[in-house]
């Protein structure tokens, strides 16, 4: 039985958060097995020509998608025009690629990007088809079709780089990823549309949705461009091996948390919205999702960070051992990026998206700033560049916050408060014993050994400081298994003494 209008957003959640998950933990795993087969010095080579293309492929993506989703209505002459113009910057972008890259390549001391750029650049040409299909069913909540299109181009890629890497193909086998993805994922969506946009060389339909079209793009720019500047100007300033280290780093983290945020993004900005229309203050709203998602997320990133060298060792190898204090640094930080990431959705919910885009412009200015002056020193100094520019932005974001959001600088880190008291007493004794053991255990059971203690040690305090936040974050997490039990019989209901059937 098709599902019926009340029920669409729901749906929608649910496929988007099957995508998340399925995308990002599919990530995950090619990157564990092709660590093993590539040099860092590959490895940075290829994040720094990928971060260019990702550069370049926001405006072919965004010009027009959120123009789409906001239209009352759209025609189809408008869909065709802006799948024309997007396809023609597409191309244009991929032969400035082609023309442009040898000299790039010079400029930036890594001459490889002469032919690698180009070469990844090709990504770029499915893009327009793709974009505006997704578009235009993000428009009519059909995220199923999303759902597996990220999920079957990212697995059909995946295979095949995997069987190249095992193969020998080194490098390629990562080109090949990337290449695959954007063709497996726009086939995939031009086969579930029921149509298709077409060429239209008369591109005056689109023409009210430009401006409106280019402050989308910069948006999405301010989003996506911090990692990417900085992955390059540590490529040109420190080498390719360093960059290779610091895209490991990068991929570990961001992977997981994508895979932790993926979820919960997808419905802070209806709450948020929500709020705001019945209540008129989302001030309460923003402490107890804050409250939750510190509880949930601050134990996961400060046991990695207190267990960056065994996790890395273990998944990755030897030989990948220099980023273990990158992916500690990274997993550390990420922690302020829970405690603040409601902000955005809030701003969202206010109909103030802008107001992200200067908080993240700034981190930007600062981040190339820093590199340009000190950062291309020293791989140290250019982590010390990636910690201060969020921490030299947050007193613009606080404000912010308080003056548009109406949430007290107080409030906006109340929720965090308890959970930060709990994981410090983890890490606290997590880094203890780490100096303690040393190598008298097996790397496994040292791993393992941490992680069980590492979560006892943060319910303990947890439940000790506050019980309340200690029932919601046990019934968040094992709730759904608990009533499961109660259903099967294998477990007493409250208040019934007998218990579960048993057998002599």
């Amino acid at each position: 039985m098709a599902a019926t209008s009340s029920d669409r957003p729901s749906v929608a959640a649910l496929w988007g958060l099957f995508e998340s998950v399925g995308v990002s933990g599919l990530a995950f795993v090619v990157l564990v097995f092709i660590s093993h087969r590539l040099a860092p010095a590959e490895f940075g080579l290829f994040s720094m020509a990928l971060g260019i293309v990702m550069l370049l492929n926001i405006p072919v993506e965004c010009l027009f998608h959120d123009a789409i989703l906001q239209a009352r209505k759209v025609q189809r002459e408008q869909i065709d025009a802006a799948f024309s113009l997007a396809t023609a910057l597409a191309f244009a972008l991929v032969a400035l690629c082609w023309l442009g890259a040898p000299l790039l390549g010079r400029l930036l001391g890594q001459p490889g990007l002469g032919w690698l750029l180009p070469v990844l650049s090709l990504s770029l040409l499915p893009t327009p088809l793709g974009a505006t299909l997704a578009a235009v069913q993000r428009r009519n909540l059909e995220f199923r079709s999303l759902a597996l299109r990220s999920v079957a181009s990212r697995m059909g890629a995946s295979l095949v780089a995997l069987v190249m890497v095992l193969s020998g193909a080194g490098l390629w086998s990562l080109i090949a990823q990337q290449l695959l993805m954007a063709v497996l994922g726009t086939a995939v969506l031009a086969y579930l549309a029921p149509e298709r946009p077409r060429w239209r060389s008369d591109w005056s339909p689109i023409r009210p949705w430009l401006v409106f079209g280019a402050a989308s793009t910069g948006l999405a720019f301010t989003a996506v461009a911090a990692s990417r500047v900085f992955l390059i100007a540590v490529g040109a300033g420190l080498g390719s091996a360093t960059a290779g280290l610091f895209d490991l780093a990068f991929r570990i983290v961001d992977t997981l948390r994508g895979l932790v945020s993926g979820p919960i993004w997808h419905l802070s900005t209806t709450l948020f919205s929500r709020a705001r229309h019945e209540t008129g203050s989302i001030a309460g709203v923003y402490a107890t999702a804050t409250r939750m998602c510190c509880a949930l997320t601050f134990p996961v990133f400060a046991g990695i960070a207190c267990t960056a060298p065994e996790v890395v060792e273990l998944l990755f190898g030897a030989r990948w051992a220099e980023a273990a204090p990158l992916v500690s640094l990274l997993s550390a930080t990420s922690l302020l990026f829970f405690a603040r990431m409601f902000g955005t959705s809030v701003f969202i919910a206010l109909g103030r998206p802008v107001v992200q885009a200067v908080i993240s412009t700034s981190a930007i200015a600062l981040i190339g700033a820093g590199m340009w002056l000190f950062g291309r020193q020293s791989a140290g100094l250019a982590s010390t560049v990636w910690i201060g520019a969020p921490l030299l932005a947050l007193p613009v974001d606080m404000f912010l916050l308080w003056r548009i959001g109406g949430i007290g600088l107080v409030d906006q880190w109340r929720g965090a408060a308890t959970p930060a008291l709990a994981v410090a007493a983890m890490a606290t004794v997590l880094t203890l014993l780490r100096m303690d053991v040393g190598a008298v255990w097996d790397l496994p059971e040292r791993l393992g050994g941490f992680a069980a203690l590492g979560a006892f040690i943060y319910a303990a305090v947890l439940w000790l400081i506050d019980p309340v936040l200690f029932r919601q974050l046990f019934h968040r997490l094992f709730g759904g298994l608990i009533e499961r039990l109660r259903r099967l019989g294998l477990l007493a209901a409250p208040g019934d003494p007998a218990g579960p059937p048993t057998t002599l």
